[in-house]
């Protein structure tokens, strides 16, 4: 079976409700975004940056990624993900899916980014997430195909076909960002 075309995106807005400007917060010496893009950006030759922060935009450009300049139809602080996606591969055709990795969970392993692409790319799932492994979600990483996306009417409630175990923190509070701190920065 042939290789899919997945895309490597990050998506990080400007401002959150519960933790103000938490993408850039400095998180052990750079901004809590970089992170993670960096390490997508180890991975794989073209990585999206996907905002509607200017200043974001600006250091994912910097640092090698392309900057995407969040639609307005996607604005909003309720806005799910999956509408975000689309809206990328609306100005991506060619490819197949996505593979998002978290802007706020700058613990989640390399290598775990490297297993959840080669699952979807080759074929071994549609539809990718990662778990705490109390099994409650953690979002770290999100895989989907762009047949499947586009053919979801509800984007709250629908299940992956498969499930990676990760324990990096999710950061959408001062406490979730002080537990983060006192792990390892990977």
């Amino acid at each position: 079976m042939k290789r899919k075309n997945i895309l490597p995106v990050m998506i990080a807005k400007g401002n959150s409700s519960r933790l103000p400007k938490k993408n850039i917060k400095d998180f052990n010496g750079m901004p809590l975004f970089q992170w993670n893009l960096l390490k997508l950006l180890n991975l794989f030759d073209t990585v999206i940056l996907d905002s509607d922060d200017r200043e974001i935009l600006a250091l994912a450009k910097k640092i090698g990624a392309i900057p995407h300049i969040r639609n307005k139809k996607v604005l909003g602080d309720d806005v799910p993900s999956i509408p975000i996606f689309k809206s990328i591969l609306e100005d991506y055709p060619e490819y197949e899916g996505v593979i998002n990795v978290q802007a706020n969970s700058p613990n989640v392993r390399p290598e775990l980014i490297g297993k959840a692409y080669n699952m979807i790319s080759q074929n071994y799932s549609n539809h990718l997430v990662t778990l705490n492994e109390d099994m409650t979600s953690n979002g770290s990483i999100w895989c989907i195909e762009k047949e499947l996306m586009f053919s979801l009417k509800d984007f709250y409630n629908f299940k992956p076909d498969m499930c990676l175990i990760d324990d990096s923190v999710d950061i959408h509070t001062k406490e979730e960002f002080d537990e983060a701190l006192n792990r390892e920065a990977i």
